[in-house]
């Protein structure tokens, strides 16, 4: 059976905001720039915070998976 996984939410916030900062290099105007720059930045802190997440999760869910592969006799 093939598990199929999404990617996680901090990894597509950085790609987010990786774009973000790339589109602003191209802007001419300096508040699109900045403003683009800002988003961006919203963007990373959103990746911490789901990468926090991710971490808090992914350990309570290999204590599941432990145990539920490792049953007590």
């Amino acid at each position: 059976m093939s598990m199929l996984m999404a990617a996680p939410e901090s990894r597509r916030c950085r790609a987010r905001a990786l774009e973000c900062r790339t589109m602003a290099g191209s802007f001419r105007g300096h508040f699109a720039r900045e403003q683009m720059l800002k988003v961006a930045a919203n963007y990373e802190r959103m990746a911490q915070d789901a990468k926090a997440r991710e971490i808090a999760l992914g350990i309570s869910h290999l204590t599941a998976l432990v145990i539920s592969r490792h049953p007590t006799r």
